[in-house]
């Protein structure tokens, strides 16, 4: 049984199990969810790797995590959230997400990541945290902005990406903005 993290309507957020491996593959892989991802071709050796790597999810001493997204009412693998917190400063961090296409478009990676961030500043007491993403992935933008983040930067040409330059945008969210947005 793998370990609830944190709880919402619709989804559960917990760590990887490996019955998640066959949803994990098909949903990473599909050509739409890889376009805007740093991997290419994703396969089950890559997929059991991130399952076992977070099975146990101990935020404690930083690092790279990600967390797996339950679809409650199905009791399905959809999607993951990607916290990383920084070793040296634990109140600084990054995030990311992925959802898989049939599930995009209803609210569901909001509703995931207001919790994440929830947790992150009430619980872990980060002060800031960041997040990327492609420019021409304008519901990422979106999605960030009505979470509250704002644009930080905007890097032209700046990351080697599937055979091209790639612009970056980077966008940054205080403990206190999310406390405002929420309150």
């Amino acid at each position: 049984m793998s370990s609830i993290l944190l709880e919402t309507p619709r989804l559960l957020l917990r760590s990887f199990q490996d019955d998640d491996l066959e949803a994990l593959v098909a949903y990473r892989s599909h050509p739409e969810i890889e376009r805007y991802q740093m991997w290419q071709n994703y396969n089950q050796a890559q997929a059991k790797d991130l399952i076992s790597g977070n099975k146990n999810l101990d935020f404690r001493q930083g690092g790279r995590f990600q967390l797996a997204l339950e679809y409650k009412q199905r009791q399905e693998l959809i999607g993951d959230l990607y916290l990383r917190i920084d070793e040296s400063d634990h109140r600084l961090g990054e995030v990311g997400y992925t959802l898989a296409k049939n599930y995009q478009r209803q609210g569901l990676a909001t509703e995931a990541m207001q919790a994440l961030l929830t947790y992150c500043f009430e619980t872990l007491k980060m002060h800031r945290l960041s997040a990327t993403a492609d420019p021409r992935n304008v519901p990422s933008l979106k999605l960030l902005e009505r979470l509250g983040f704002r644009q930080e930067g905007y890097f032209v040409k700046s990351l080697w990406f599937k055979g091209e330059w790639a612009d970056d945008v980077v966008y940054g969210l205080l403990r206190e903005e999310f406390a405002r947005e929420k309150g």
